[in-house]
């Protein structure tokens, strides 16, 4: 299992339980095999930082705190920029789609 520390919560016999269950399901293998694929792709989209919340729960927080609707591409800043910095993109990809996009919407 990954971290162990970030794991310090369960107890022995849980984390046994969770490591079985993890080697010997063929639905958990298949998911997981697929999901480490998709994470090595370059061609996956833009690595988004939201957590869990979606892009709409995103887009009505962002109403609220704007008290207007947020654009499209302020949402993307949002999702794929670090919380720290504003300015700074969480990966590369995210920086090229926003560009492209700006780019795209200045052509329109």
């Amino acid at each position: 299992m990954g971290n162990e520390e970030s794991i310090r919560w369960m107890t022995p016999a849980l984390k046994q339980e969770v490591r079985h269950k993890f080697a010997t399901d063929e639905g958990f293998q298949r998911w997981s095999a697929k999901n480490k694929v998709n994470r090595a792709s370059t061609k996956v989209g833009a690595l988004h930082c939201g957590g869990s919340a979606t892009i709409p729960s995103t887009q009505e927080w962002m109403a609220n705190e704007l008290n207007r609707e947020p654009t499209l591409a302020e949402v993307f800043k949002q999702t794929h920029t670090k919380k720290r910095d504003m300015e700074e993109w969480m990966d590369e990809r995210s920086e090229r789609l926003n560009l492209h996009f700006t780019e795209l919407g200045t052509r329109t």
